[in-house]
């Protein structure tokens, strides 16, 4: 028995992935007819776009037409 009166101990390992950094800058105004291309940063596995509505958008650069809050999720590895 273990000194708290366990009859076994586990261990396990985790391995932490680093976190994929993503800066899109300040906020950015412009005209209506023009657009803006938001670029999440080469080096995730994958890319997931999303402004509250609900239109998935999986690829690293975004080129947006519309007035809205955008915001990116990526994910590092397989």
């Amino acid at each position: 028995q273990s000194i708290n009166g366990c009859d076994s101990i586990v261990s396990q390992t985790l391995n932490v992935s680093p976190i994929h950094v993503v800066d899109l800058g300040n906020d950015t105004a412009f005209c209506a007819g023009n657009s803006l291309l938001l670029d999440a940063s080469a080096g995730a596995s994958s890319y997931q776009w999303m402004n509250g509505v609900g239109f998935p958008y999986n690829q690293q650069t975004f080129n947006v037409s519309s007035t809205g809050t955008f915001y990116v999720v990526t994910t590092l590895g397989a």
